[in-house]
């Protein structure tokens, strides 16, 4: 009887290990049965936003209804004053929100550019974003671009102004 017992004990801890190692992958369910992990990939659009401003760039994305699941900025990830904006920061904030986007779920998005009106950083985030696509092909719904301009127009230099 030992001989059997000391066996199915053995067994049972074989058995225990194998599943503190597939961890990841399974799941503890309520009846103390594993059940396999579903992954979680929405069918939903997110709302992928790239703002551009003169000191910083910022990668964000939202669900549908606003909430704010992650966000970089190259200001996060390490650059410092003017080297914020240049082409190297963008490339290397997009590479890193895009992986970050990628474990998330996200599958399907609507892209938002907002404050790219010049020339420079809108090739910038192009290049950027044709580099990674090939790694993380997320499928665009839209794409929205937004810019600020005054009502009233943009002012004046000063020479003009006098």
């Amino acid at each position: 009887m030992r001989k059997t017992q000391q066996k199915k004990r053995g067994k049972f801890r074989n058995q225990k290990e194998k599943i503190i190692k597939k961890k990841s992958t399974y799941l503890l369910s309520g009846k103390n049965k594993w059940v396999p992990r579903k992954k979680t990939i929405s069918p939903y659009p997110y709302l992928i936003t790239i703002s551009y401003y003169k000191s910083n760039v910022f990668f964000t994305v939202a669900d549908i209804k606003g909430h704010t699941k992650g966000w970089i900025s190259t200001g996060r990830i390490g650059f410092k004053n003017k080297d914020k904006t240049t082409y190297m920061a963008l490339i290397k904030v997009a590479e890193l929100f895009y992986k970050k986007v990628w474990n998330l779920g996200v599958r399907r998005a609507i892209l938002k550019f907002r404050n790219l009106s010049k020339r420079g950083p809108r090739a910038a985030i192009r290049n950027s974003l044709r580099k990674i696509r090939r790694l993380y092909p997320v499928k665009y719904l839209a794409l929205l671009y937004e810019t600020q301009v005054s009502f009233n127009g943009c002012r004046r230099k000063k020479k003009q102004r006098k």
